[in-house]
């Protein structure tokens, strides 16, 4: 292995299944010296600031410069080689320009499309200017991210194992969490449809995520948002574990495209490039499909209907993801691993 970089500081959210915290929890693996900075600090104050700041300041936080401010300063003491920021990062574009001139790297993971109205955010096209490298998990919008970096490149989700690894299911905890279809993730308008058509099968639904229940026909479908100990279980306890994509995001697949194959579940992945590439082609040497796929609300239907009525194909498609997940590098420490070799030319050896 080539010398870890001596420091590193993430930018990004803790807490549940966030990638700013996996990240860490990656460095940690790797052995490397990192700290974790909150990003949720830069939109702290009233509900009545934060809302106007939102609306009336194209999305920017309020305490925005504050937080950069601090930022800097904390880069001048614990002096990192390399900074990672996650998502539309509050960091302004003369704070990135401040530690470029001091030496420190900067790379930003773009987990979320920032093109799209609603993670969009009019600071945020300047601060894009400033990073030296970006990282985007989807295809669709790098030749836009181009306009803004020269070094764009092509980086997958992954799966943190310290939360999809771990869980063993028990009697009470099928019987309490079971269902015949599972659904993790927000309720976005596109994801609806595809609900609604599980709901109206006649297929036991179940539904964890924010908004789910705001849909009065999904309502009594809806678990709420869980721990990532309770989806682990859920997603043991389901004998069909559906991945929708965020259409609106521009996504050909979202982080539960690794974690949901990497638990164990039976996926049933839309049908994308990326699903295709995750689950048909790549570790292991496998060459049936780890995962079944659909392109429609009819097809989806068919597809949850004939899975749930052959335990046995779920069985094998649920070993056969596990393998390909666990034992293909799509780990967070794999994603973070190529970041460094990127950035500072560090690698790991397998």
């Amino acid at each position: 292995m080539n010398a870890a970089p001596t420091r590193l500081l993430i930018v990004g959210g803790t807490g549940l299944t966030q990638v700013g915290e996996s990240l860490f929890n990656a460095a940690m693996a790797l052995g490397i010296s990192a700290q974790l900075v909150d990003h949720r600090a830069a939109s702290a104050g009233p509900a009545l600031l934060r809302r106007l700041s939102w609306r009336l300041l194209q999305h920017r936080p309020p305490r925005l410069g504050r937080f950069s401010t601090s930022l800097v300063a904390q880069c001048q003491q614990f002096r990192p080689q390399l900074l990672i920021s996650t998502g539309t990062s509050p960091i302004t574009a003369s704070a990135l320009a401040s530690l470029r001139a001091e030496g420190v790297r900067t790379a930003n993971f773009s987990t979320d499309d920032p093109f799209s109205r609603s993670n969009g955010a009019g600071f945020f096209y300047q601060s894009l200017r400033q990073y030296d490298f970006i990282f985007t998990p989807r295809r669709a919008n790098l030749a836009e991210l181009q306009r803004y970096c020269n070094k764009v490149s092509y980086l997958p989700f992954a799966f943190d194992p310290k939360h999809c690894l771990g869980s063993e299911l028990t009697a009470e905890d099928q019987q309490i969490l079971g269902s015949d279809v599972l659904i993790v993730g927000g309720c976005d308008a596109d994801r609806i449809p595809f609900a609604l058509a599980i709901a109206r099968s006649g297929l036991q639904l179940a539904l964890y995520g924010v908004g789910w229940d705001t849909v009065t026909e999904l309502r009594p479908f809806a678990r709420g948002h869980a721990a990532p100990e309770t989806l682990r279980k859920a997603t043991l306890a389901a004998k069909v574990s559906v991945c929708l994509v965020r259409r609106a995001n521009r996504d050909g697949h979202v982080m539960r495209s690794f974690e949901a194959g990497a638990i164990g579940g039976c996926i049933l992945a839309e049908d994308t490039v990326e699903h295709r590439e995750i689950y048909t082609s790549g570790a292991s040497g496998q060459s049936a499909p780890a995962a079944r796929f659909f392109n429609d609300t009819a097809e989806l239907v068919a597809q949850a209907q004939a899975l749930v009525n052959d335990p046995a194909s779920c069985a094998q498609l649920r070993q056969s993801a596990i393998a390909r997940i666990r034992e293909g590098s799509h780990r967070y420490q794999d994603r973070l691993s190529s970041m460094l070799s990127t950035a500072l030319n560090w690698r790991l050896n397998a």
